[in-house]
């Protein structure tokens, strides 16, 4: 806990990230990934094998990374020789991914920089009563055919801050459409995309032994994922109520190409 504390304290993000939470959840991350990491580590190199691929097979030379946060699941060292820029997009930049870029040959190359993915931190926070709405990005960055942009693990966290405002349905459906506002702005694009996000989640009781499936991105009409793997996310004995999660992970290519 001091070590979280520690991080809250120092850790720079803009007041909107810091009042939704958003540092906090990332600082949450970092804590799980250091339990799970056995867990966790094929999803994670699953990751950035894929990226790497698709580096290659685009030619790309500028990258945008949607959603870099503690870059666990980025092949950073790996794609910034190869690069004429590289974007490190997300609303918080932990310290040891700032130490990361700058430990690079060409540190001068990536660029770090603080933006509301989700659209909704002008919403924050909530009236009472209000209910918020799905927006976009207020940013729209420049794109050409050798730009490759990558939704990294992101698109299924984008309405997180709000869970506690609404009831269960209700999230439901804002989360829904979220995620439909963030594969909209993806593929208006007009540039190599891929988006890597939980197609579903299964829940396990392990005293009751039932099994809970909850779809995530799959009602969105993508079409057939380019891959898929499975992520032990929340493994046995990680939650004190004795669930556990995998989620099924699947990745859509170039979906932002018109």
């Amino acid at each position: 806990m001091i070590r979280e504390a520690l991080a809250y304290l120092t850790t720079r993000c803009a007041p909107w990230a810091r009042h939704m939470g958003l540092l906090r959840e990332q600082i949450a991350i970092a804590a799980r990934h250091r339990r799970c990491a056995a867990d966790w580590a094929p999803h994670l190199n699953a990751c950035r094998a894929a990226i790497l691929e698709a580096a290659a097979e685009t030619g790309a030379r500028r990258f945008i990374i949607l959603g870099s946060g503690h870059g666990f699941d980025l092949p950073l060292e790996e794609l910034a020789p190869q690069a004429d820029e590289v974007l490190l997009v997300d609303a918080v930049h932990p310290r040891a991914m700032r130490k990361r870029c700058e430990s690079l040959e060409k540190p001068e190359l990536v660029s770090l920089i603080e933006r509301d993915l989700s659209g909704l931190s002008s919403q924050w926070p909530l009236k009472i009563s209000q209910r918020p709405i799905a927006g976009r990005p207020d940013w729209n960055p420049e794109v050409d055919s050798m730009t490759l942009v990558v939704s990294l693990n992101l698109v299924s966290q984008l309405a997180l801050p709000f869970h506690t405002s609404m009831t269960e349905e209700e999230f439901e459906v804002f989360r829904r459409d979220v995620m439909d506002a963030h594969v909209d702005w993806l593929r208006a694009l007009g540039c190599p995309v891929m988006l890597i996000g939980e197609d579903s989640r299964a829940w396990r009781d392990a005293e009751s032994g039932e099994t809970i499936l909850d779809p995530v991105l799959s009602p969105h009409a993508l079409g057939e994922p380019w891959r898929q793997w499975d992520w032990n996310t929340v493994p046995v004995g990680e939650r004190v109520d004795g669930l556990s999660m995998q989620a099924r992970v699947a990745v859509w290519r170039y979906c932002g190409v018109q």
